[in-house]
């Protein structure tokens, strides 16, 4: 998979502020092997403060958005990188040179 171009991260970021949830990553930073955030295709997402079904809602919204979303409130399984409970929101469509 290619970089998207980064109106695709600036996508990301505002549909999860528009919900008032916090990004606590996009691209930069550091990230496990294989991540898409290095590509513009994801964030992270704080779920601090938020109730269990605020986070249900964003995470439903957004797979109605066609994102992908993980939910890492627990450590995945063999996770090396771990910054704590939040919600991994990526955009896996394809691009001009994917």
């Amino acid at each position: 998979m290619t970089k998207a171009p980064p109106s695709v991260l600036i996508r990301l970021k505002a549909f999860a502020r528009e919900r008032g949830f916090r990004v606590t990553s996009g691209s930069g930073g550091k990230h496990n092997v294989g991540s898409l955030h290095p590509l513009n295709r994801a964030i992270d997402v704080s779920v601090k403060g938020k109730t269990n079904d605020e986070v249900e809602a964003f995470m439903d919204e957004a797979r109605a958005e066609g994102y992908r979303v993980l939910d890492e409130r627990t450590r995945p399984p063999g996770q090396e990188r771990w910054s704590g409970r939040h919600l991994h929101c990526e955009d896996r469509r394809a691009y001009p040179d994917d």
